[in-house]
């Protein structure tokens, strides 16, 4: 972030990022998104998953590579009810 900041905050107009290739964590893409909308840079990101991230009005400049995990969720559910499977359970690892 603290670079980030640095190269958007200098007078030399050459040195100013016009887009972010963004971070794998989801924690960092909410803060660099969050700052690039307000410098008016576009943020992609093919790993952040976060559902926090789908708010445009928050994150007008965000876009991702990747489903986010509501994406993913709803054609695992679909698949395993393909297969028959009545009971499902998801652990989660913070």
């Amino acid at each position: 972030m603290d670079q980030l900041v640095q190269l958007t905050d200098t007078d030399e107009i050459q040195l100013v990022p016009c887009a972010i290739v963004g971070a794998g964590k989801s924690s960092v893409s909410i803060s660099t998104a969050a700052y690039g909308s307000l410098r008016d840079l576009v943020q992609i990101s093919p790993l952040s998953t976060s559902t926090l991230l789908d708010d445009q009005d928050q994150y007008p400049l965000f876009g991702r590579t990747i489903p986010s995990d509501d994406g993913t969720a709803e054609p695992l559910l679909e698949l395993l009810a393909s297969w028959g499977a009545n009971h499902t359970a998801i652990m989660h690892s913070n």
